[in-house]
């Protein structure tokens, strides 16, 4: 089972953490016809695989965003949630997993105080693939799983930003428990420039002692 930020979120690098506990939600907004069209238009993107684009609503608060799904090579499934221009706080959060992970996250919390927040299910599909599974004799598997899923995902979440909104995020965060957790680590070591800010709670990083 899945653990979730309410219950094991332990260990704080700051400054995330600061900065995403006072943060006021955005004002209420639906979209315009041309947001909803640029929405759309994400669909189009060169050299991005890009399967869906359109207008959905946050079950949060209400508001309105637009939802983004996209596939990399081989196996990683993302998804973006952009908040309409009036209602973006300016800032990306890639929104971290718990267990072996293996589907996409929601974030409606975030959103609905202001975030760009992106997600991935690490390259594999947990409904054909439960547990660690998805590993056995599968070497990208392991890679995407290990680190390579969460550095490309903000690869793309940045860009569906930048085109989106037409300007680059002022700051982006990784925020994940647990399994998000090891990924907040992990992605602070490989890729240092990828986030501003890292929340990192309950890390489960010592694989090999947790299965013993």
């Amino acid at each position: 089972m899945k653990a979730t930020l309410g219950t094991c979120l332990t260990a704080i690098m700051a400054p995330a953490a600061a900065l995403l506990l006072f943060t006021s939600p955005p004002a209420y907004a639906q979209p315009s016809t041309s947001e909803t069209t640029r929405c759309e238009a994400l669909q189009e993107l060169r050299n991005m695989t890009i399967l869906a684009a359109n207008i959905r609503t946050n079950p949060a608060d209400g508001a309105s965003y637009c939802y983004v799904r996209g596939i990399i090579s081989p196996a990683i499934h993302f998804h973006v949630q952009l908040l309409l221009q009036q209602s973006w706080n300016g800032r990306f959060l890639q929104w971290g997993d718990g267990g072996k992970d293996g589907d996409l996250d929601f974030a409606p919390q975030r959103v609905a105080e202001g975030y760009a927040v992106a997600n991935s299910n690490l390259g594999h599909d947990s409904g054909v693939e439960p547990g660690a599974s998805f590993a056995f004799n599968n070497r990208q598997a392991e890679i995407d799983f290990g680190y390579r899923a969460v550095h490309l995902t903000a690869a793309a979440g940045k860009r569906l930003v930048a085109e989106y909104y037409g300007t680059r995020a002022n700051y982006s965060y990784f925020e994940g428990c647990s399994q998000g957790g090891r990924q907040g680590l992990m992605s602070a070591q490989r890729f240092p420039d990828d986030f501003d800010g890292i929340v990192a709670g309950a890390p489960a990083f010592n694989l090999s002692l947790i299965h013993i």
